[in-house]
């Protein structure tokens, strides 16, 4: 009789065991789709929370991320990646210039040439060729005028990977910001 009272009780105090269990994983269950979001990389921040992003900080991981370093580092380091440094067939930039002087700070800096906020304005007009342009275009402008180049291929890796990092800077970028972030300071 003894025993079938310890099997009884080792049964019951199991069953509580399991029951608790599974109340504690409703809760958690329920707690992870109800709770209120936290903020992500990804999701619009107020003007006052807002920063420009950095690749030291807040680089995507993956291909993605990848694709935009490649993108910052031809941007600072231009003449080596896409200019006279570069290897022939990716020889673009005609001068030793970089991106970045410029567009400061990576085109980070603002009122200065930023490139934070460009990837949402375009496609565009442009007055000097009297059309609406993309990005790319605009780039390839920069490339032959301001440095002595030729036109890259818009399905280059290399013109894929500005492009990303531009339109990574323009990500999450509250409206009321960008009108205070583009252009340059008299």
């Amino acid at each position: 009789m003894q025993d079938r009272s310890k099997i009884s009780s080792a049964l019951q105090g199991l069953a509580y065991l399991l029951f608790s269990l599974s109340l504690l994983l409703v809760i958690g269950v329920l707690w992870v789709i109800l709770a209120p979001p936290k903020a992500k990389l990804n999701e619009a921040r107020s003007p006052q929370e807002w920063t420009p992003r950095s690749v030291e900080l807040n680089l995507p991981k993956g291909k993605w991320g990848q694709m935009v370093k490649y993108g910052h580092d031809i941007i600072t380091n231009t003449s080596r990646f896409i200019g006279p440094s570069a290897a022939k067939n990716k020889s673009f930039a005609g001068n030793n210039l970089s991106c970045n002087n410029c567009h400061l700070n990576a085109g980070k800096k603002i009122a200065s040439g930023s490139f934070i906020g460009v990837y949402n304005r375009f496609p565009q007009f442009r007055g000097r060729e009297n059309k609406i342009g993309t990005l790319e275009e605009r780039i390839n402008g920069c490339l032959e005028r301001s440095m002595n180049g030729k036109k890259m291929p818009e399905n280059t890796y290399e013109m894929k990977a500005i492009i990303s990092y531009i339109q990574w800077l323009s990500e999450d970028l509250p409206p009321e910001l960008e009108k205070n972030i583009k252009g340059i300071k008299k």
